[in-house]
């Protein structure tokens, strides 16, 4: 039988180190969903059981997945990632509000629907334009078209006005 220790500031210098957007963070549970590390919580301090979390339950049961949950207790809204590590039965869950989680995205969508306005506002002033030299075209075919007489009259009217 070969015993390994390995300590637990291990694990909360390795969790410290991994960067999650702003507000985010990860941690890990052992198998029975008490913190083995996590960035605000010392591991010389008394043992923190997270088996009722939902996250932490799903990850027990050997799931990993992407889910977005509400925290009522803070009142923010988080998007949690979870997967088991295999060979210890333990799980790693990581969470970070989505306002930063999305805010790339975010970005992306803002930028795009300016230059969707920039755009549609150019196609108006170009189809006015072209409506505009189309109406004068037709005037001057009209004026063409018609007789002298009929077009003396029209100014005339016009004229009066």
């Amino acid at each position: 039988i070969v015993v390994v220790s390995v300590p637990v500031s291990h694990f909360f210098e390795w969790v410290g180190k991994i960067k999650v957007g702003t507000g985010g963070f990860i941690y890990l549970v052992d198998q029975h969903g008490q913190i083995v590390a996590h960035p605000t919580i010392d591991p010389q301090d008394d043992l923190v059981d997270l088996s009722s979390v939902p996250a932490v339950q799903q990850v027990l049961n050997g799931k990993s997945a992407v889910v977005q949950n509400y925290d009522a207790e803070d009142g923010v809204d988080r998007l949690e990632a979870f997967a088991p590590i295999k060979p210890y039965g333990w799980g790693a869950v990581l969470q970070e509000p989505t306002a930063s989680a999305f805010a790339a995205q975010n970005e992306t969508m803002r930028n795009f629907v300016r230059l969707e306005l920039i755009v549609g506002v150019w196609n108006f002033f170009i189809v006015m334009t072209l409506l505009s030299i189309i109406h004068r075209l037709i005037q001057y075919v009209i004026v063409e078209k018609m007789p002298s007489a009929t077009v003396k009259s029209i100014r005339e009217k016009n004229r009066k006005k």
